[in-house]
């Protein structure tokens, strides 16, 4: 993993501008490729059980072109000292897990999660930057596709938009659980094209489609990413530099209120609908918002208190601690006892409470170096950094895993991340430049050329 130190140099090179053209056009393939063959393994082509080696090989190509790709027209770009050594001591801990583990495909996990750092908290955000395209916004395109898919599916055949297992919405995903992450994604990213609209074509096109991802992810009956969209959307809303920002919070909030006083309240007046059921399906009917998650967590405590320094290997999901093999085949291994449910708990059960430190604070670090050099407000209006300091406290509770190289979910997050490192390298501390109101996407064309420039 190419994780340079010093200063950053242009992602684009002037003086070869056929050269980059050309760049420009087969990376974005790629990226493009990486994105929808994430997405199409795990929904549509291997629906009855995914081959993971074909995923991964398929993923790893699309990585390592990127990779080249930078290397040959020398866009690579810096991220900082501390975020490098966090990852490599982050990768040595966890190879050295998996030799205690004494499970041999641990080490092949330890690679993919190589692969998948490499590819997406730094590969994707340089290529989508260096080409002139900010990576909140090609993630905002991919879920606007899967959208639109969910959409048709759900008018030609409904009965294949439902989970099998829990009944609740799935639209185009292959599960709930990585649908309504995408659904939320559509609704903020597309509440933050709207307040970039240049016009009202483009304002009113994403309003639609935000409400109808709200309203797909509303179905998917998931409390913790209900409340998450809603506290993003009132963040942009109340941060955006326009006033329109303000004046579609007020218009979410009426709205809003118009459909629990309103609609709400004649369904439930009239017996259209229960308002039992509706505790029922969002799992409040037990008075208790964690209580699915207590057994997870408590497991896992106890499993960290066995192995507190190295864990159990990067597979104990799928290997029920250590103690049965792999499997590979159709439906695959995984069993979600052995799943904490928790971000960091997640991470310690798999290499140890070092590793999660490690990883934990890479995060961290890159959330804290963009609010330095952008001061608080203008953070507050990027949605790439509202996503993931929202996201990244809600892990703690509903779960994540941030080492597979097949969940597109984790790595659209680790996407987002390195979009916030990349222009954490490009800007010093004390450059009052961009902290007014302009796109963070212009700190590409006025970035230094070298040290020396």
């Amino acid at each position: 993993m190419a994780l340079l130190t010093g200063t950053s140099p242009r992602l684009q090179s002037p003086g070869l501008p056929a050269t980059v053209n050309h760049a420009r056009l087969w990376m974005s393939l790629l990226v493009t490729g990486f994105f929808a063959v994430g997405l199409l393994f795990k929904s549509f082509i291997f629906v009855g059980g995914e081959p993971v080696a074909v995923n991964y090989i398929f993923n790893g190509l699309f990585i390592g072109g990127m990779l080249a790709g930078l290397l040959f027209t020398s866009c690579y770009q810096p991220v900082g000292r501390t975020i490098a050594l966090l990852f490599a001591f982050a990768v040595a801990w966890v190879t050295i897990s998996s030799a205690v583990s004494g499970i041999t495909m641990n080490y092949v996990a330890t690679f993919s999660m190589i692969v998948m750092l490499a590819g997406c908290f730094y590969a994707v955000p340089v290529v989508c930057l260096s080409v002139g395209f900010e990576p909140w916004r090609l993630i905002n395109v991919v879920s606007l596709v899967t959208i639109f898919l969910s959409l048709a599916m759900l008018m030609v055949a409904p009965g294949l938009t439902t989970d099998p297992e829990s009944g609740r919405f799935s639209g185009f995903f292959l599960s709930v659980a990585i649908a309504c992450n995408f659904f939320f994604l559509s609704t903020v990213l597309s509440i933050a094209s709207a307040l970039r609209a240049r016009n009202n074509a483009q304002f009113y096109f994403y309003i639609g489609a935000a409400i109808l991802s709200f309203f797909f992810m509303y179905i998917t009956r998931t409390r913790s990413v209900l409340i998450e969209t809603m506290f993003c959307v009132m963040v942009l809303c109340t941060f955006s530099p326009m006033r329109r920002g303000l004046k579609m919070l007020i218009m979410a909030i009426a709205a809003w209120l118009l459909v629990l006083g309103v609609v709400s309240g004649t369904a439930v007046s009239t017996g259209l609908v229960s308002l039992d059921d509706q505790l029922e399906e969002f799992r409040l009917a037990d008075g208790s918002l964690t209580a699915a998650r207590n057994r997870n967590w408590e497991f896992g405590f106890e499993r960290i208190a066995d192995r507190p320094l190295f864990g159990e290997g990067l597979l104990t999901k799928q290997t029920e601690g250590g103690t049965r093999d792999l499997q590979l085949g159709e439906g695959g291994s995984y069993n979600q006892i052995y799943d904490p449910h928790s971000l960091p708990l997640s991470l310690s059960v798999q290499g140890g409470i070092p590793f999660m430190l490690a990883m934990m604070s890479v995060i961290a670090i890159v959330l804290f170096r963009f609010v330095r050099r952008f001061g608080l407000v203008r953070a507050l209006q990027s949605p790439d950094f509202v996503l993931v300091a929202t996201h990244f406290p809600v892990m703690t509770l509903s779960g994540g895993d941030l080492t597979t190289l097949g969940n597109m979910v984790e790595k659209t997050f680790w996407i987002l991340v390195g979009a916030l490192e990349v222009k954490n390298a490009l800007v010093r501390p004390d450059d009052p430049r961009y902290r007014v109101r302009q796109p963070l996407s212009s700190i590409f064309d006025r970035a230094p050329q070298s040290a020396h420039a």
